[in-house]
């Protein structure tokens, strides 16, 4: 139907000062037209609604209260970094022990893959060696060195100054 066929007066009726006097005096007389009974059922019916849309709203409400709480919980919920821990590679750990052999002539250094041996055969070369061991756990970026062996003096067999290095790399990621 398009809209400048419509007859706007049909509605004229319903927009009258009398429209207010004919839907009181419509619903005043219903109960004569339809029965106690319907009237009831229908009571019902509006009733059960609008008890189920007071629930729907209030579980709603709740459940957007505790969304929201929700989401505040996580915001506050610190970044906690993972640090993985893998053995360093032998060609990096190859190259340091052929540049530190240089700096410590006394101290007897090998690399095998992610291992770094100082051996020294004197307890006169005590302070080199302690040196290098320094050096070896300050050096390298990201490196986690740990101590598989260490002895001195009269403990060793064969040098009289011996230390195994473990070299690891670490990555810190923040997931």
């Amino acid at each position: 139907m398009k809209l400048d066929k419509f007859d706007f007066r049909a509605l004229q009726h319903l927009f009258s000062s009398n429209a207010a006097n004919d839907l009181n005096r419509f619903l005043e007389n219903l109960p004569k037209y339809t029965g106690q009974t319907v009237l009831i059922a229908a009571a019902i019916v509006w009733v059960s609604a609008g008890v189920v849309g007071l629930f729907t709203t209030v579980q709603i409400q709740k459940y957007t209260d505790l969304l929201a709480e929700l989401e505040q919980a996580e915001a506050l919920k610190p970044i906690v970094p993972r640090i993985d821990k893998k053995p360093a590679s032998a060609d990096l750990v190859e190259s340091f022990v052929e540049r530190a052999k240089d700096a410590y002539r006394g101290i007897d250094m090998e690399a095998n893959g992610n291992t770094i041996t100082l051996k020294a055969n004197s307890t006169g070369n005590y302070t080199e060696f302690r040196e290098a061991v320094g050096h070896v756990l300050s050096s390298g970026n990201m490196w986690k060195i740990s101590l598989d062996n260490m002895c001195l003096g009269r403990e060793c067999s064969g040098q009289k100054l011996k230390a195994v290095l473990k070299v690891s790399e670490i990555k810190v990621t923040d997931k």
